[in-house]
């Protein structure tokens, strides 16, 4: 081998090597109606049960009301948060806790309110 000989396998060019494989951290973003899709889903299971319930009236009625409401949030946490990341100044305990139940309890207004915002950050 020559000075200038760069016929190494060590020294090949990035462009002659096969495309790596994404970490799987490094998701590709997934698209934003994916996410509306399912905060409409979480409605209308939330608002639809809260018409059932309404209509049995009766104290359990409230109760399973609450549970849809409730797992519903959960859904959303488990299906819409895991793909955002955190900054690194509010990725403490205390903002991610606050941030979960707040979500949990909240959601119909969070997840609309976070969504718009998303959608300003990605489209606007």
């Amino acid at each position: 081998m020559g000075v200038g000989d760069h016929t190494e396998p060590s020294r090949r060019n990035r462009h002659d090597q096969p495309r790596r494989r994404r970490h799987r951290r490094q998701r590709q973003p997934v698209p934003l109606k994916r996410f509306f899709l399912y905060y409409l889903f979480a409605m209308v299971a939330s608002v639809g049960a809260a018409v059932l319930f309404i209509l049995i009236a009766s104290p359990l009625g409230i109760l399973g009301w609450l549970f849809v409401h409730l797992y519903a949030g959960r859904s959303l946490n488990r299906t819409i948060l895991p793909h955002f990341r955190w900054h690194i100044l509010s990725n403490t305990i205390a903002d991610v806790a606050r941030l979960k139940f707040s979500a949990l309890f909240f959601w119909p207004f969070q997840y609309l309110i976070f969504l718009i915002q998303v959608w300003a950050v990605r489209e606007l």
